[in-house]
């Protein structure tokens, strides 16, 4: 009599069971399917942000800017160094990414840097006077 009558189990082979080889090539396939999917995932959000020479755009010939030198004494800390030094103003601008700059108060000091040590200056609103604060008043209860 067969076996699979007399016990309601059927008979489990070798060629049954799938093999340690099959399941490794089968996770190793989805793994690689899912990093993959990932890395492709990161690198459109990481072009999306960047951005070619942001700063170059910013600072035109004419517009003031403080130069960026990151030199620290001894024994000082870079908290209260000064590390911004000018102002200067853009006299030419060579490529993209260099400019020439000239010190406002010493004329004969003229340097090329790139444009990644250029800090430009941001002009700040002066604090209006007593006797505009009236027209001030006064215009905002005419509109």
């Amino acid at each position: 009599m067969p076996y699979d009558l007399i016990f309601s189990d059927p008979v489990r082979t070798y060629s049954d069971t799938p093999s340690y080889a099959q399941q490794l090539v089968n996770r190793l396939q989805s793994t690689y399917t899912l990093v993959k999917n990932n890395l492709e995932k990161s690198a459109d959000e990481i072009q999306k942000q960047q951005k070619p020479f942001p700063k170059s755009t910013q600072i035109c010939v004419g517009s003031l800017v403080y130069l960026h030198t990151p030199k620290i004494k001894l024994h000082t800390s870079k908290k209260l160094a000064k590390q911004n030094q000018g102002p200067f103003r853009v006299v030419k601008q060579s490529s993209l990414v260099s400019f020439e700059i000239q010190h406002i108060n010493q004329p004969s000091n003229k340097q090329t840097v790139r444009v990644n040590r250029l800090v430009k200056v941001v002009e700040r609103d002066t604090f209006p006077f007593i006797q505009d604060f009236s027209k001030i008043i006064v215009r905002a209860l005419t509109v």
